[in-house]
């Protein structure tokens, strides 16, 4: 019995996630990435972990920069995870409007839930992706109650209203 790469995107689409964007800053200019894979590792230090393929500009970025923010969307910022889901231009344009900056340099999306400052701590590869681990330096949190998360299941962004 096989089990092809499309089973086991059939597999993970039943786990639902968080959406985060991931800035950063490279050479004076500000981009991103949109990232499923995200999780917290420890909390002494505090660090948390994206996957990012090796091919992508965000991981060269990230290691030559040491640093990054981390946004948790909010269910009004669907649209800000496509323009960061595409490899284009319009991901630079969108964070050029953005006056807003974290203790690290990376440029901040207004709105989101969370927003967490890192410092890079270590990068090891696995697979086709790297996992990059950052130590969290600060924590900007959207105090408004009534913005719930953005979620991906099954292929799809839902809200905790849809559930």
């Amino acid at each position: 019995m096989s089990f092809s790469q499309d089973d086991f995107k059939k597999a993970l689409s039943l786990y639902g996630s968080g959406v985060t964007v991931v800035t950063y800053e490279k050479d004076g200019i500000a981009s991103g990435i949109t990232v499923s894979a995200f999780s917290s590792v420890s909390l002494n230090p505090a660090l948390v972990m994206v996957c990012l393929n090796q091919t992508s500009n965000a991981l060269e970025a990230i290691a030559e920069t040491k640093a990054f923010s981390i946004h948790f969307l909010n269910s009004d910022q669907k649209e800000i995870s496509g323009i960061f889901s595409k490899n284009d231009s319009s991901r630079i344009d969108f964070l050029k409007n953005s006056e807003s900056k974290g203790l690290t340099g990376a440029k901040h999306i207004i709105g989101s839930l969370c927003i967490l400052d890192c410092e890079l701590s270590a990068i090891h590869p696995a697979g086709d992706h790297s996992l990059v681990i950052g130590e969290v330096k600060h924590s900007h949190l959207n105090e408004n109650s009534e913005i719930l998360p953005l979620l991906y299941y099954n292929r799809n962004y839902r809200t905790i209203k849809d559930l």
